[in-house]
């Protein structure tokens, strides 16, 4: 995901034949062919992801982001409290 101002993000997406939006996750497995599937393991089809601020609404896909998050956030937590840095940035 890319961030282009304070609130709003840009994230790879694909909307399903049941209009759930999916958040994606790709890969380039040679140059210029990438795959591309979602949080929660649906392979997309060929050009159907696309870039949005839009939100995500697949709940798999969205617990996964979270849980992913909470764990960056719980390191991120564990290396500033083992640093001599105690001070918080804003």
């Amino acid at each position: 995901m890319w961030c282009i101002g304070r609130d709003a993000m840009i994230r790879h997406l694909y909307q399903s034949k049941d209009s759930l939006i999916h958040l994606c996750e790709s890969a380039e497995i040679d140059e210029g062919l990438r795959l591309v599937w979602t949080k929660c393991d649906i392979d997309v089809p060929e050009n159907s992801s696309f870039m949005s601020t839009e939100e995500p609404t697949c709940p798999r896909c969205t617990a996964k982001e979270k849980a992913e998050l909470d764990q960056v956030e719980k390191a991120m937590k564990h290396v500033f409290e083992n640093s001599e840095i105690k001070e918080k940035v804003p």
